[in-house]
């Protein structure tokens, strides 16, 4: 399974893409899931702000003129180290609570993808799906890059 990067986006929408695989009713779905929903709310507007600050507190956004390569192979002038964000607690919930959701309304019993930077994203918003009402039971995967030598 190959998932591929998308270049991260500042403006008015901020969106930021996270690549999951969602079991549902049997079929695996790989998805790309915008971590925020558009729109002008002050809910939006505070997720805003908040990711936005996550993004310079924990020093996941970077930005330079030449641009980086992605793993798609495009440049993009922006990048977004997701390991570094969901490294961080609080960035972590922020992000596992706008995610969770958009996945309230899906009939979903598992959440995963790609090791390594899939489990803590996976784990978060299974937890958030766990804590909400109704009660979400999300289990979690994670894809090997390479087949187990042992055990």
């Amino acid at each position: 399974m190959r998932t591929q990067s998308r270049p991260g986006f500042i403006g008015a929408a901020w969106p930021l893409y996270f690549c999951l695989a969602l079991i549902e009713r049997g079929t695996v779905c790989m998805i790309s899931l915008p971590a925020t929903v558009i729109g002008g709310d002050a809910v939006n507007e505070h997720f805003k702000k908040d990711l936005a600050h996550a993004f310079v507190t924990t020093q996941s956004f970077k930005s330079h003129p030449s641009g980086f390569k992605l793993a798609s192979g495009a440049v993009s002038p922006y990048y977004v180290d997701c390991r570094v964000l969901m490294a961080h607690p609080g960035s972590r919930l922020l992000v596992a609570q706008s995610a969770a959701e958009l996945l309230y309304p899906l009939s979903i019993a598992c959440i995963g993808g790609l090791e390594i930077g899939a489990i803590a994203i996976a784990t978060a918003i299974s937890d958030q799906g766990f804590m909400h009402t109704p009660r979400q039971e999300w289990r979690t995967f994670v894809v090997r890059k390479q087949p187990k030598d042992h055990g």
